[in-house]
């Protein structure tokens, strides 16, 4: 019960939408970010720590690739929403979204190698793992959504380009599929069974008039169904085995529902939270150091009192690392932005003279 009255705050700011406009609006969407970004952190906690203590923690025992679903279709939309209302939005796009992404891992990736060089553990594997980002799959599997995007959207024109972003995805997902027969340990579904959310933000954003109408016309219906979908296909595939190519189908499942479900939501309801909107800001830092903060306090607290304390130092110290994290890449991203213009003005009056 205590982990959910710590989420109760969370809700100051929310309203109701009084117009189309309002629907998944830069504050609603950065909230939600930073709601998803929370769910990580508790389903990490849930996995590995503290839920013989806080039994609630188990309800996120098995949310994680539903939070990284959200998070996901969150960014498919607003890139999508931005490149159909940004003229040249595609220039630069790859220095302006795309490496900010690489910079952010390889800062957070600096703090997890002096920790394992503290403990011993800087083998060979593990300094392979930290330099390709293998055993951080979400910064992967974000980085090659976002080039299939940019790669798709800069040579094709918009539906085109939608098609051949939405192939490109499933491509993704396939070969992650062969890859988890080879490996289902270091390769599981979670690379794959949330990517599909990415497109499915980007088709909600370029069809957004036409399924805000369909959805409009019989609400109660849309939202029942994906309410249900979300939930049969979640709990179902809770209970089964984790390899089993059925589970990943259904995990896909309840991947679409709960976008389905978001969206229906935000169509009725806006989430304004200062609190949220901050974490939504550092959410991509927070994905990735807050598993350095479990790992530095682990969950072996004698007492309650103890084992909360320590959830408090994961968190506390999570969102602070996380905006460390986040202000050290502008600061990085500042001085490749100035090395760019600085290149760029060279070559371009060397071409002049």
């Amino acid at each position: 019960m205590f982990i959910l009255l710590l989420l109760v705050p969370l809700l100051f700011g929310c309203g109701f939408v009084k117009n189309d406009k309002e629907i998944f609006g830069v504050d609603t969407t950065k909230s939600l970010k930073g709601l998803f970004a929370s769910g990580v952190v508790l389903h990490h906690l849930s996995s590995y720590f503290f839920t013989d203590r806080f039994t609630t923690l188990g309800l996120y025992r098995h949310a994680g690739f539903i939070m990284v679903s959200g998070f996901l279709m969150i960014s498919g939309y607003g890139l999508a929403f931005s490149l159909q209302r940004k003229d040249g939005y595609l220039k630069g796009f790859f220095r302006k979204r795309i490496l900010p992404v690489i910079v952010g891992y390889y800062i957070v990736a600096v703090c997890y190698y002096f920790l394992y060089k503290h403990y011993n553990m800087l083998t060979p594997d593990v300094f392979f793992n930290l330099v390709t980002g293998i055993s951080y799959w979400f910064i992967v599997a974000i980085t090659v959504l976002y080039i299939g995007f940019w790669l798709s959207f800069k040579w094709l024109r918009p539906k085109a380009g939608l098609i051949a972003c939405t192939v490109w995805t499933l491509l993704y997902m396939a070969f992650m599929l062969i890859l988890s027969r080879r490996s289902p340990y270091a390769y599981g579904f979670w690379w794959s069974n949330s990517a599909l959310a990415f497109v499915v933000g980007m088709w909600f954003s370029f069809y957004r008039d036409k399924i805000l109408a369909v959805f409009g016309n019989k609400y109660v219906l849309w939202i029942t169904a994906s309410a249900l979908l979300f939930a049969a296909a979640y709990c179902i595939a809770a209970n089964r085995p984790e390899t089993e190519f059925s589970t990943f189908l259904l995990q896909l499942a309840a991947s679409v529902g709960f976008c389905a479900l978001v969206f229906l939501l935000a169509m009725k309801f806006k989430v304004d939270n200062f609190v949220l909107r901050s974490l939504g800001s550092v959410s991509l830092e927070l994905y990735l150091v807050q598993a350095l903060w479990i790992y530095l306090i682990g969950g072996g607290a004698e007492t309650t009192s103890r084992a909360l304390i320590g959830i408090l130092k994961i968190v506390v110290g999570s969102v602070v690392t996380a905006y460390a994290a986040h202000y050290a890449g502008r600061l990085v991203m500042l001085l490749i932005n100035k090395a760019h213009d600085l290149i760029f003005e060279h070559n371009k009056n060397g071409v002049s003279n």
